[in-house]
């Protein structure tokens, strides 16, 4: 397998469908009223950097800018999210700022191919600031850990494991101090 030593890529990423979702609050599961229709679309202008320094180990920079938009999904049955929370139940809800980012990342790299492989895993985590440019009030910080092990368990079958776990705090100038969030 060959390996490049360094990668650059240059990302535009434009959102052209919305996301359907149901949106509920945890503390209200059981009460209906509490589910709204949400569509999300969003650009990432977005450019990384990376370099291979060891033959299983990646490390890199990205950088970009986040416009998202919020409004009522697919679902005509459901009520709008707006409906349901208002900006001071769901800050940011009224008018979605854009956010400036930047972070880190390394990947461990054991796979025996990148595109279809049979066995081995590829480990990345990531940590970045996200920079409210327009209302300068909901910064965060991310970090990301995201693993996949493949483990090849007959010649054309291949079992692969995946998880994905993120952590958001946001900053003491930000409108929802305090609050962080672990999926």
């Amino acid at each position: 397998m060959t390996h490049s030593r360094t990668a650059c890529a240059v990302a535009l990423a434009f959102v052209l469908l919305s996301v359907s979702a149901r949106a509920q609050d945890a503390s209200t599961t059981s009460d209906p009223s509490s589910t709204a229709a949400v569509g999300i679309r969003w650009t990432d202008l977005d450019a990384r950097a990376s370099a291979r320094l060891l033959s299983w180990l990646w490390i890199g920079v990205d950088a970009g800018y986040f416009m998202p938009s919020v409004r009522h999904g697919r679902d005509d049955l459901l009520r709008t999210i707006g409906d349901v929370y208002t900006d001071a139940t769901a800050p940011g809800l009224a008018r979605q700022p854009n956010f400036a980012h930047e972070g880190v990342f390394a990947g461990i790299d054991s796979r025996d191919a990148e595109g279809v492989p049979t066995r081995g895993g590829f480990y990345r985590a990531a940590y970045s600031i996200w920079d409210d440019k327009t209302f300068n009030t909901f910064d965060f910080q991310r970090f990301d850990v995201d693993p996949s092990h493949f483990v090849s368990i007959a010649r054309n079958d291949v079992v692969a494991m995946q998880l994905r776990l993120m952590y958001a705090s946001t900053s003491a100038r930000s409108r929802t101090t305090g609050r962080t969030s672990t999926r």
